[in-house]
């Protein structure tokens, strides 16, 4: 093209110096604002909207006939991964269908959900819970008993009892209270006591594990002489990193011991906490306020970062934190940029 000249118009016909860019094209000002885009009224954005719902959509896999059976299945409490099995879809699509994120246009009638067999299905484990079960768990909730008793009484997992008391699944079975009333005459809720006090009892022998302190809970791994011994190496001002390593534990397990969140029994410290840990009441507590005061003044004097850094023998993290006001700001009262 560049030899010919071609996009010359006395040897050839193209528009374009190359063919692999639209350089050399020149767009006339009605082109220019084609290109730009018209705005379109709200009436014709609906149309354009409605013309690629459900089946319309290009990429639209299931047809409304098909997502009307999803839904009805749904609302009968068939499991997700039941219902993309037997229409061979994936179960991200049935969520979406559940959740309402597509098809919402597409809504089952209460007559259809009624009338609709679930047999003439070939499903496997169909329902997990027949309706009786359903007023069971409806019946139980409304005399207020926890979810995780009606689980266990029920023997299903706690988020299908959630599920029927946020009205998620299994909305055609209506607890009526005639219903109520004949439940309430016949049921036996000394099943349901007994369950309640087996609950307390393994709640109990959990806490009496947390309650453990010191030596007596299987998870510490410092004794008594350590922590003692720690607390007078944190006094002495040793750094959190060099006492970690010395009892080989993590920082955090000495920070908690200085803050007194862990061993408070036998160091005596008392836990202050009671918003953000801030200057010395910090762990990690190194500098004291003078060095902290000595810092802004030399920078207001002028000097840079690594000169205070070398006047002062400092990290030039922490110099450059305390002039940003990232810490000690309580002391600074600079007030951090965001």
């Amino acid at each position: 093209m560049k030899k010919n000249e071609s996009n010359n118009k006395k040897y050839g016909y193209n528009l374009r110096i190359s063919a692999f860019s639209n350089y050399g094209i020149k767009h006339s000002l009605s082109a220019k604002t084609r290109i730009k885009g018209k705005k379109l009224s709200a009436s014709t954005k609906e149309k354009m909207s409605l013309a690629r719902q459900g089946e319309k959509h290009p990429a639209a896999k299931l047809t409304k006939q098909t997502v009307k059976e999803i839904k009805i299945l749904l609302e009968k409490g068939v499991r997700n991964t039941n219902i993309a099995k037997f229409f061979n879809i994936n179960k991200s699509s049935i969520n979406d269908i559940k959740n309402d994120n597509k098809w919402q246009s597409v809504i089952p009638t209460k007559d259809e959900i009624d009338s609709f067999d679930i047999n003439l299905l070939d499903l496997k484990a169909q329902s997990r819970l027949n309706d009786y079960q359903v007023l069971m768990i409806k019946f139980l909730l409304r005399k207020e008993i926890p979810n995780y008793i009606i689980a266990d009484y029920c023997n299903i997992s706690q988020r299908i009892v959630t599920e029927i008391k946020n009205d998620k699944t299994y909305t055609q079975v209506d607890l009526n209270d005639q219903i109520f009333n004949e439940l309430l005459e016949e049921f036996n809720f000394k099943k349901i006591e007994y369950l309640v006090k087996k609950n307390q009892e393994k709640r109990s022998k959990i806490n009496k594990v947390k309650a453990l302190v010191g030596e007596l809970n299987p998870s510490s791994k410092l004794t008594k002489e350590n922590v003692l011994e720690i607390k007078k190496l944190l006094n002495s001002g040793l750094t959190l990193q060099k006492i970690s390593n010395t009892f080989n534990v993590t920082i955090d397990c000495i920070a908690k011991i200085k803050s007194g969140d862990n061993w408070a029994h036998l160091t005596g410290i008392r836990k202050q906490r009671t918003g953000l840990l801030k200057g010395s009441k910090h762990p990690n507590f190194k500098h004291p306020d003078k060095v902290v005061l000595k810092i802004i003044e030399l920078t207001n004097i002028g000097l840079t970062t690594k000169e205070i850094c070398k006047e002062l023998t400092l990290e030039k993290t922490f110099v450059n934190r305390v002039k940003s006001g990232k810490t000690r700001s309580e002391l600074t009262l600079i007030k951090t940029r965001r």
